[in-house]
């Protein structure tokens, strides 16, 4: 093709449709788009870019959802749609002599073409082209007449630097170091482009420029695998830490992790490694997605990677759902390895590319209705009466916090919330196996899997409950959350033991004189009085008690910001006899407090929220357990109950899947 020379040319860019969430930031400009208008300048060509990314969404239109379109979505833009690309075409002056669309996604193919009869109508004798990924593999059929397509790729324009100059000033900065992938994953259509690096120094000098100009606190990598040559991503980050950029260096597009070194990542950190992308894609030995690397490889990239200082909250682990009979525990998996790392979980719904192999694969089952139909957010290989699931699925996917899952557990039906929970509870066995697993292979994530699933649950523990509430079971919230604390530990572990100590049914009085000079042999048993006899008596109890248990709970609410004067009774007159007399502690022991109270506390030394010094519940529990030798309590919290009020069901709904989850996490189930 002959490239224009000495022409006006309007370049527009196609941004990014999504329906529901957005799930990745979608309001960069695409790097190719500047260096397209580098190259085009450079041949003299004058070169009005429409820049219609960034803002906030705008509303399109609603499209046909699910494999046979029943359902609806609307979809937005996030940038400006057409009907306010009439406004910017105000601004152009003379008409142009060509008309350059370049649209990165097959789905947003009508989107394209929806901007091109825009300008066509405005500008009727200029030449149309389109290009980019979106046209490369879509039927002719597909295109209108007058429009002409172009499918491969301009090298020179690749190796051009992006003109930054379309904006007056830039929040973030973008660069690219390399084009092309050497993978042929089954969802990706890259590896269609022979693999091409770029002069990093040159990368290097351009960047430097921008920041220079605008210092925009990040800088984004475009490069769909920036690990396919190591050593100029060395030299890059090298040359990035050495100019003195105080800006954010993001890999959102991913990294391919088992090509990740300790080495690596230690210069990304020093470069100042922000967002990144470390995928995990599928967590099954049985995927077919192709991948040249496993989740194993993922989790050790993401050690070496907190090893290096990296917060792990700025890495999003992405995994694909919406397949036809997919395994979902695998999905769900995948999220629970990515919030046990604590790292950002990244679901995508699978969008199919004309050119991959799983279009190949699904094709026949995906929804009808050119490309446009094939975007991941209408999951158009879902059955129509699945997709409000699957969008209450994905939504329940975005959670970003363990602690946050208990508020929105009502997005799952019973039946998922049970195998989310059956993940979640094998998810830090499977991140200690990944760990110290010996290669990346498939046969050695299907040995985690079974040791995984052989997992051999005791037969018999024996559980102590110390309880502490005066009210009885019908009304006590304390008695209430134990009891589903208890009920989900019999599940878990069948022909459990239970004691139970109530401290307000036993016939505890405090310490006095003769109890005192006992427990420091200035009297003996035979010499102090039968009352305090019957209390040393139910105090070897209580010890024998804690010695006989493998697990133990105490459950209290909160009186006077600490916890109940009985339960402070009973813990001090086990304190004293075995640190005083006994002169020696307890062995470590699982050990659980649930805390019952109507305001929200935050623990001490911990999370922020809250007011930590209204709250000694916590501190107290913590100290006496560690006095006694029993190791720091999990703490279960059952938070904002209103004394002499209703207890809402969503709420009691919320703090009973927080006890699941807590109990789970604590005991390596």
């Amino acid at each position: 093709m002959q490239w224009p020379r000495n022409r006006k040319i309007v370049l527009l860019s196609v941004p990014p449709t999504f329906a529901g969430a957005r799930l990745c930031p979608l309001e960069q400009v695409p790097i190719g788009a500047l260096k397209l208008i580098a190259f085009l300048k450079g041949r003299g060509n004058e070169v009005a870019y429409l820049d219609l990314h960034g803002g906030e969404p705008s509303p399109w239109k609603p499209k046909p959802a699910g494999r046979g379109g029943g359902a609806g979505k609307l979809l937005y833009v996030m940038g400006r749609p057409p009907d306010r690309l009439e406004s910017v075409l105000d601004r152009i002056g003379p008409a142009p002599d060509e008309i350059w669309i370049s649209c990165t996604f097959s789905f947003d193919l009508d989107l394209a073409l929806e901007y091109a009869e825009v300008l066509r109508r405005r500008f009727p004798a200029a030449r149309t082209l389109l290009g980019g990924d979106a046209v490369r593999n879509v039927p002719a059929s597909e295109m209108p007449g007058g429009i002409e397509v172009f499918t491969g790729r301009i090298p020179e324009a690749d190796a051009s630097a992006p003109d930054f100059s379309v904006r007056k000033k830039w929040d973030y900065g973008l660069f690219s170091l390399a084009i092309g992938c050497m993978n042929r994953c089954a969802f990706c259509s890259i590896w269609q482009d022979r693999p091409v690096k770029l002069d990093e120094g040159a990368v290097l000098n351009y960047v430097r420029d921008l920041y220079g100009r605008d210092k925009p606190g990040l800088f984004w990598n475009w490069d769909p695998n920036v690990l396919m040559f190591r050593g100029a991503l060395e030299r890059f980050l090298d040359g990035y830490a050495a100019a003195g950029i105080k800006a954010g260096v993001c890999f959102g597009k991913g990294f391919q992790p088992n090509l990740l070194t300790e080495r690596l990542i230690g210069k990304m950190v020093k470069a100042g490694l922000s967002y990144s992308t470390f995928p995990i894609e599928s967590s099954s030995s049985r995927s077919g997605m192709l991948k040249p690397y496993t989740v194993i490889s993922t989790i050790k990239a993401l050690e070496s990677a907190k090893r290096a200082g990296y917060d792990p909250r700025l890495a999003q682990t992405t995994f694909i759902l919406g397949y036809p009979g997919e395994d979902l525990g695998s999905v769900f998996r995948s999220f629970s390895l990515s919030l046990v790392m604590g790292a950002t979980p990244a679901p995508f719904p699978v969008f199919l590319f004309p050119g991959t192999s799983d279009y190949l694969k699904y094709a026949g089952r995906a929804a009808r209705g050119g490309p446009g139909r094939l975007h991941g957010n209408l999951w158009p290989l879902i059955a129509d009466e699945q997709v409000g699931k699957y969008d209450r699925l994905l939504e329940f996917l975005l959670t970003r916090d363990v602690r946050d899952i208990p508020g929105r557990i009502g997005l799952l039906s019973p039946e998922l919330r049970d195998l989310f929970f059956r993940e979640f509870e094998k998810s830090s066995r499977f991140v200690e196996l990944a760990r110290s697993a010996r290669d990346d292979s498939r046969r050695e994530l299907e040995r985690i899997e079974k040791e995984i699933a052989m997992r051999k649950v005791p037969k018999f523990r024996r559980l102590l409950h110390v309880t502490a509430s005066p009210r009885s079971a019908r009304t006590s919230r304390t008695r209430l959350f134990s009891g589903h604390f208890l009920a989900r530990f019999r599940e878990a572990y069948p022909g459990t033991r239970i004691t139970e100590v109530d401290v307000f049914r036993e016939k505890i009085s405090f310490i006095n004189e003769e109890f005192i000079d006992f427990v420091f042999r200035r009297k003996g048993y035979a010499r102090v009085s039968p009352k305090t006899r019957g209390l040393i008596d139910l105090t070897e109890k209580f010890i024998r008690q804690i010695e006989a248990s493998d697990v133990v709970l105490f459950s209290a609410p909160m009186w006077s910001l600490s916890i109940p004067s009985a339960l402070k009774a009973y813990l001090e007159l086990v304190a004293t006899m075995m640190f005083y007399r006994r002169k020696r502690t307890f062995g470590k022991k699982q050990v659980f407090a649930l805390l019952t109270r109507e305001g929200s506390y935050a623990k001490p030394g911990g999370d922020p929220s809250g007011d930590p010094f209204l709250n000694v519940q916590d501190s107290t529990l913590t100290a006496i357990c560690g006095f006694l030798g029993l190791g720091e309590p999990h703490f279960l919290y059952a938070e904002g109950l209103r004394v002499n009020a209703e207890l809402p069901p969503d709420l009691e709904a919320g703090i009973k899947a927080s006890i699941n989850l807590s109990l789970r996490r604590a005991l390596n189930l």
